[in-house]
């Protein structure tokens, strides 16, 4: 059977693209026949400028070829350069014309919720998109909930995938290696927010609840890059060096983290924080717990169905201090311990 993944694909950088990758890895590796169409050049095996009818037009004629359709789907991908609400309804046509000629697999990782409450058509054409899907697929129970009554979808036809399911660790290091190679202190308790630098993430916030521990002598680290040069992408991120700046203990790290070193951050740091004001999964939450990291969480999205024994989930920046303040009792597991 030969799969076509639609996708934004290495070299880019894109949290999206980095799951994809780790997925048709993982596929090629136990003999599956998988090609990848890319919106942007990369790595992938064929390039499509998507993001409107006319793109959804070029992927059926690509299409032909394959057996599968398997679509990373979010806004961005299918809608990014349609102009109007009439543009976004053609695209979801053009989709459904697919789904109904070959089997679709629609891997949700995001949706626009208010796209419907505007538009009744934009919501009935939404609907038979995902009725014609061979599988709709999404990470958590709280996405479920919300996809399935947004659209009145029968419950049975969306099913839930672990969003960590083909991540395998990168960089084999031990906590002191991790912070030798990073240039960390070894003596120090480090809090970490991790992944591109968007308002979204509130690293913000973890800066501020950093300051009310009381000098505690523990330090905190916000590393990343903006996706892309985006003027408010990029004034977030200077307000970031800006707050880091005047708060002792905490240090902005303004650059692209490779996968191996993403994961020596995930290794190096006694917590990860994601303080975020709005996501559905966090792919940072999935990787912490395959090297066994604590993470503090916002009860937003689907974060706390992804959450186990070692993620505090937060319902507020109160909550937020405190558990910053009592993470040494959590329980550490998995292969971050000292070595």
């Amino acid at each position: 059977m030969k799969e076509l993944m639609v996708t934004p694909y290495a070299p880019y950088r894109d949290g999206i693209a980095s799951y994809s990758v780790q997925e048709v890895r993982s596929k090629i590796a136990e003999g599956a026949f998988v090609e990848v169409v890319s919106p942007k050049p990369s790595a992938a095996q064929h390039n499509l400028e998507l993001g409107n009818s006319t793109g959804l037009r070029g992927l059926a004629e690509l299409a032909e070829e394959f057996d599968q359709i398997t679509v990373q789907f979010y806004p961005e991908l299918l809608f990014g350069t349609t102009r109007n609400r009439i543009g976004r309804i053609l695209v979801w046509h053009r989709l459904q014309k697919l789904a109904s000629s070959k089997p679709v697999e629609l891997r949700v990782h995001e949706i626009t919720y208010s796209s419907f409450e505007r538009s009744r058509l934009e919501r009935r054409a939404a609907q038979r998109v995902m009725n014609s899907a061979a599988a709709i697929r999404v990470h958590t129970k709280a996405e479920k909930k919300l996809l399935v009554e947004a659209l009145d979808l029968d419950s049975a036809t969306v099913d839930l995938v672990e969003h960590g399911q083909y991540f395998e660790p990168i960089a084999k290091l031990g906590k002191r290696q991790a912070r030798e190679y990073l240039n960390l202190p070894q003596d120090k308790k480090i809090f970490a927010c991790l992944g591109f630098i968007q308002a979204h993430k509130g690293f913000d916030k973890a800066i501020a609840a950093h300051s009310c521990l009381d000098g505690d002598g523990s330090a905190l680290y916000i590393v990343g890059s903006s996706r892309v040069d985006a003027p408010d992408l990029v004034a977030y991120a200077d307000l970031l060096g800006e707050l880091a700046a005047d708060n002792p203990g905490v240090e902005y790290r303004r650059q692209f983290l490779s996968d191996y070193d993403f994961d020596a951050w995930l290794i190096a740091a006694d917590c990860v924080v994601l303080p975020y004001r709005e996501i559905w999964s966090s792919g940072v939450l999935e990787r912490a717990k395959l090297i066994g990291t604590p993470v503090i969480v916002s009860a937003v999205g689907g974060l706390a169905d992804q959450a186990t024994k070692n993620t505090i989930v937060c319902d507020s920046e109160i909550q937020l201090v405190k558990a910053m303040a009592s993470v040494s009792e959590i329980e550490l597991v998995g292969d971050n311990s000292e070595k």
